[in-house]
């Protein structure tokens, strides 16, 4: 079988991605001499397909060029991208069988792979409550986006993201106290569901918060590094 040469050229190794802004995906072939070729671009944070032809790659938007493109990546800290190409476009055993030319860049960072493609993306996703809503201070729920793969053990041994929630009063009257807290494993719970997964926050809002309105965050950070994230805000009005 005849090598490809590939190289990722974006994102960085190693880059911290915030928001739902897309990120472009660029490559380039440095072998010659192939016959023509398939690019896939793959990410471990991406929920493995459930109905056939069970292609796990990164959609290309509307048929583009495989070697640049951009496209919105799902959240995951670390997230491992693979771009890869062969001369046969299906992913069957059959297929399989029939690849002449074929490589791939990227990658996990391991021994022997000069140049891993590892990069963590940060989204923060209120997906509840909706802005507006009333929060009992004695037993609140608060649902946020998560990696699809968050329950998995070996994903775990590996997570980087941090969910921070956070409130600030608004308003009168003055002189109500603000407050912040990472939940503890012990209360959170995790539903996979497609387009996305839920992480779950259920119990006792922080003692020093008063009633009234307040202005809830959330924020999805570095565990190693506060500083980097990305956070969300809305109104909502806390009760007893």
């Amino acid at each position: 079988m005849a090598a490809v040469n590939l190289r990722i050229d974006e994102p960085a190794n190693g880059s911290n991605l915030t928001g739902t802004a897309a990120v472009r995906l660029r490559g380039t072939l440095l072998s010659s001499g192939h016959p023509p070729l398939f690019y896939k671009w793959y990410s471990s944070e991406l929920p493995p397909p459930e109905t056939a032809p069970y292609d796990a790659s990164i959609p290309v938007p509307g048929g583009g060029n495989a070697l640049n493109f951009q496209v919105s990546l799902p959240p995951g800290s670390p997230q491992v991208l693979t771009l890869a190409a062969k001369d046969v476009l299906g992913d069957s055993a059959a297929d399989a069988a029939n690849v002449k030319n074929a490589g791939v860049a990227g990658g996990p960072a391991a021994p022997g792979n000069p140049a891993p493609c590892v990069v963590h993306v940060f989204i923060a996703n209120l997906v509840a409550p909706g802005a507006g809503a009333t929060l009992s201070k004695a037993n609140s729920t608060l649902v946020a986006q998560a990696p699809w793969n968050w329950a998995d053990t070996k994903y775990q041994a590996v997570n980087e993201l941090q969910y921070r929630w956070k409130f600030a009063p608004q308003g009168a009257p003055a002189g109500r106290a603000s407050a912040e807290f990472v939940a503890a494993a012990s209360q959170l719970s995790f539903k996979y569901e497609k387009p996305v997964s839920k992480l779950t926050f259920k119990g006792a809002l922080p003692a020093a918060l008063s009633t009234g309105n307040y202005q809830l965050t959330l924020r999805v950070e570095s565990k190693t590094n506060t500083g980097v994230g990305h956070e969300v805000s809305i109104p909502v009005v806390l009760a007893a």
